[in-house]
Formats: C-alpha cells, sequence, structure tokens
C-alpha cells in the first residue's frame, strides 16, 4: 500500500526564493543533528552537483556562509517551518540527507532525492530506491559504512539524465498548491515540526 501525497499542503504564497528564471532550482541539505551523525555527508562533496542548467540553494541551517559557498550554493535557509514549506514549494528538487527536512518535501509531494547511510534508519526500506511513504522520493545508498563517493556519483548521473530529459520546459517554479484551511495547514506543519531531526 503507498501512502498518498502530498498530505501536507499550503496556500499560494509568492515565490520566497531567488530563482534564476531558466535554471533547474536544487535544495540542498546535507548536515545532521547530534543523533547518528552517520547520516551527515561533507559539504565539499556536495560541489559536484554543481552542473550547467542547474542552480543550487542551501536549505541547511546554522552552517558557515563558507561552507555554503564552498558547495557554490545561495542561502535560503530558515528557522521558520512555515517558511521553509513554501521555499520546498518553488524548486524544483530537494537533495537531502535521512532528517526533518526530506520528510517534510515528501509530504508536501516535493520531489525529493535522500541520501542514506549503509546501515540507515527503520523507517526507510532496507533495499530498493523507492519507499511507499513518499512517492516522488528516491533513495541513494552507501555500499559500504562511510563512503559517500558512490552516492555522489550516482547522484550527479542521475542529475545529468534528469537535465538532459528536460529538452523543454516553462519557467522553472512549480504551481502552487490549492488553497487549504490556514489552522488545519498550521498544525500539520507543526506536527512536522515535532519530528524535526
Amino acid at each position: 500500500m503507498q501512502m498518498r501525497a502530498p498530505y501536507l499542503t499550503l496556500p499560494p504564497q509568492s515565490p520566497a526564493v531567488p530563482r534564476t528564471e531558466a535554471a533547474f532550482g536544487i535544495g540542498l541539505v546535507w548536515k545532521v543533528s547530534a543523533w547518528d551523525k552517520r547520516r551527515e555527508v561533507p559539504a565539499r562533496a556536495l560541489r559536484s552537483l554543481a552542473l550547467p542548467g542547474c542552480e543550487l540553494f542551501s536549505l541547511q541551517r546554522d552552517v558557515p556562509a563558507a561552507e555554503v559557498a564552498e558547495i557554490g550554493a545561495t542561502d535560503v535557509s530558515t528557522p521558520n517551518i512555515d517558511d521553509l514549506a513554501i521555499r520546498l514549494q518553488q524548486l524544483d528538487l530537494v537533495i537531502s540527507v535521512d532528517t526533518m527536512l526530506a520528510h517534510l518535501a515528501g509530504a508536501l509531494g516535493r520531489e525529493v532525492w535522500i541520501m542514506l547511510h549503509a546501515d540507515c534508519d527503520w523507517r526507510w526500506p532496507a533495499t530498493g530506491s523507492r519507499t511507499f511513504w513518499y512517492p516522488q522520493a528516491r533513495l541513494f545508498r552507501q555500499h559500504s559504512p562511510g563512503n559517500w563517493s558512490s552516492v555522489i556519483a550516482e547522484l550527479r548521473a542521475a542529475l545529468q539524465a534528469r537535465i538532459a530529459g528536460l529538452t523543454t520546459r516553462s519557467p522553472c517554479h512549480p504551481p502552487s498548491a490549492a488553497p487549504t484551511d490556514d489552522s488545519r495547514v498550521a498544525a500539520s506543519v507543526a506536527a512536522a515540526a515535532d519530528n524535526r531531526a
């Protein structure tokens, strides 16, 4: 049985991410909280994802500006979960380690690629690249503990294929979700925040 997605929605909002019209916008998250640091990816490894036609955005909170610059990204991070959800809706793709933001992107029905370490959390299936939680999610797994290089290589190849498939497209801003009751949205987003990693 597959979960229905999106199961979180937001009212239409003005774009919060300073996008280049023709670029494919990618949000990045590479650090985690103190629980299970094996989930974390070195920032410098993500630099190879700065492909022609892509525009990288850091959704990572509390990191030095030099670290964001090392990746070649623009910082659009925010501590406000409502604003974070709006930013996710303005991006074409989210690439994240296993943390709250990956779940929020999936719950909003955004396309999200999730980097998993070799002994990943029980919430993810033991094998395969898909999860029944989020139809728009794709899983990229370590082949050996601590080795992120193969994961990044697979991500880069998948991203190159994704960009090559975009032969014709309109400006890259995804359509806003249909309006919903604000109080219900706030409660749902707040519940997601309670599980923040």
